[in-house]
């Protein structure tokens, strides 16, 4: 386990939506995606994009600390060089919203232990946005906050938690069977847009990812759909989404070629119920890309 500080933007102008969001997040917006990038690269695509003679090297390394936390981590925030006003548990694996109303877009799912700590003591913080500290320091925040580390500090926390965000990122395939069976009943078999039938070829697809979901949310089968696999990975890319009738909508960093050759044109989802659609919509506003 290691601890580490953030800053909600200035003057913690974020921290209400990051709270809302249950995330931890990072600005530079105008880079969409922060995966297999170096701290170089980073730092680089800043120079490009900005042009305003800042080397962004600190900036680089940082990001890609944020993205490479580990699961189980402890986040500290602070609102300006002195207050501490919160205290998260990292528990799921670094994602991009890049529809976040305020931005932030580069997140982290928490859950927040002390989401408004209220004490008067003053520390001495770092300007930096984000940065480690050491398990001294971190006990004095802790302290701060109300919170004893032996509260929470659960040795199987950290397979636990990381064993359920794999079952995330392969959606709900292999032990979740039960929700895929019950998917696939739903669907009566077979792909929702492409009637495709072959079992090998299909995939229980969540609409609000399993990592955004509450509990009641992660097994709803009105959250899920049975995608044929060509058309599941562009969806959970957010290559591809549906609007309210069900027509299929396209991002712009998918090409016409990949569509004509996926054959995805065209496609679209039977009649949506209420609920369907308000997962749907999540969707749209946070996992496709515009």
């Amino acid at each position: 386990m290691k601890y580490w500080m953030y800053a909600p933007g200035d003057d913690a102008c974020n921290f209400d939506n990051d709270k809302h969001d249950n995330v931890i997040g990072l600005g530079m917006d105008n880079i969409p995606d922060l995966r297999g990038m170096t701290a170089k690269a980073i730092a680089a695509e800043m120079r490009r994009r900005e042009r305003d003679g800042q080397s962004y090297e600190n900036i680089g390394a940082y990001a890609v600390r944020f993205r490479d936390m580990s699961v189980g981590d402890i986040v500290f925030a602070k609102r300006g060089l002195d207050k501490l006003i919160g205290v998260a548990r990292v528990i799921g694996e670094y994602r991009p919203m890049p529809n976040r109303e305020k931005g932030f877009i580069h997140t982290r799912k928490v859950e927040w232990l002390n989401g408004n700590v209220n004490s008067r003591r003053r520390f001495h913080f770092s300007r930096h946005a984000f940065y480690s500290i050491d398990e001294d320091d971190a006990e004095k925040l802790f302290e701060a906050a109300g919170i004893s580390r032996d509260e929470f500090v659960d040795e199987g926390f950290d397979s636990q938690i990381q064993a359920e965000d794999r079952i995330c990122s392969v959606k709900c395939r292999g032990g979740q069977a039960k929700y895929r069976a019950a998917l696939m009943r739903k669907w009566h078999g077979r792909c929702a847009v492409t009637g495709i039938e072959e079992l090998e070829l299909l995939r229980a697809s969540h609409l609000k990812p399993f990592w955004a979901c509450s509990k009641d949310e992660r097994y709803d089968t009105d959250n899920g759909l049975i995608l044929a696999a060509h058309v599941d990975a562009p969806f959970d890319a957010g290559l591809i989404t549906f609007d309210d009738g069900g027509e299929i909508e396209f991002s712009p960093w998918i090409s016409t070629s990949t569509i004509a050759k996926l054959g995805l044109s065209g496609l679209h989802l039977p009649t949506l119920n209420s609920r369907q659609k308000k997962y749907l919509q999540w969707h749209r506003n946070n996992v496709f890309k515009r």
